[in-house]
């Protein structure tokens, strides 16, 4: 009798343990992530899911540059305050959209990382996501050349560079000074849960599985060897 009360109090003190890291998990999460804590107060399931189930960055959406049924997915995490992203551009994009994204064999997106803290504090990498927020909804297509030219410019810039891309002036900067995009706001969370890190990150994969992620910039034929191997994979 004794043994089986002990071991009852043992497997309620593990349960209490599991409770309470289990609180201080979702404690931690909320103290952090800002577009959780809204979500689970909306009761939003869906999402809590999705933010704790989905260890990629998100490959929903209209593509930034390919067509939307190309069946390799290629995301590029760039950080337009570092003029190491300008390399992605100028050595690697030319060559997979010739040979990948023209072809309709991949489609790319472009994602930007952005701390919980540079959120708050609407620091200069929080400004330059929040304007390219903004011409992907003034003008989807001009994005990619917009972030582009952004990198290593002033903040004061982007309004003109923006204007010169086709965008009006007046919509842009209203955009910019409103409130924060929900885009955002996922990146925060993405970002906070280590989908989406603080520098330059390339991954490759399908719509479905688990994507090849590449630290930094890689070279034109290591990317290209990425995509192929996928390509292989899908029999093509």
């Amino acid at each position: 009798m004794r043994e089986r009360l002990v071991l009852i109090l043992l497997i309620l003190v593990a349960l209490a343990y599991a409770v309470g890291a289990a609180f201080w998990t979702v404690h931690d999460q909320l103290s952090r992530q800002p577009l959780l804590e809204e979500k689970l107060r909306e009761r939003d399931v869906q999402y809590v899911t999705w933010l704790f189930a989905d260890t990629q960055p998100s490959r929903s959406g209209i593509p930034d540059e390919g067509a939307a049924d190309a069946p390799l997915v290629l995301i590029a995490v760039l950080d337009p305050t570092d003029e190491a992203s300008k390399v992605f551009f100028d050595e690697v994009l030319p060559t997979i959209r010739e040979e990948f994204i023209v072809p309709r064999a991949a489609r790319l997106y472009l994602r930007m990382p952005l701390s919980r803290e540079e959120y708050d504090g609407r620091t200069e990498r929080f400004l330059y996501n929040q304007a390219a927020f903004c011409v992907r909804a003034l003008a989807p297509s001009k994005v990619l050349s917009f972030v582009e030219r952004s990198i290593g410019e002033a903040p004061e810039r982007l309004a003109a560079i923006a204007q010169e891309e086709g965008v009006r002036r007046d919509a842009f900067e209203e955009c910019v000074e409103g409130s924060p995009s929900d885009g955002l706001l996922e990146d925060v969370a993405r970002t906070e849960q280590n989908m989406l890190h603080l520098g330059q990150r390339i991954y490759v994969g399908f719509d479905f599985g688990t994507m090849r992620a590449i630290d930094g910039i890689p070279a034109v034929t290591q990317l290209r060897r990425a995509l192929r191997y996928y390509q292989m994979r899908l029999g093509e």
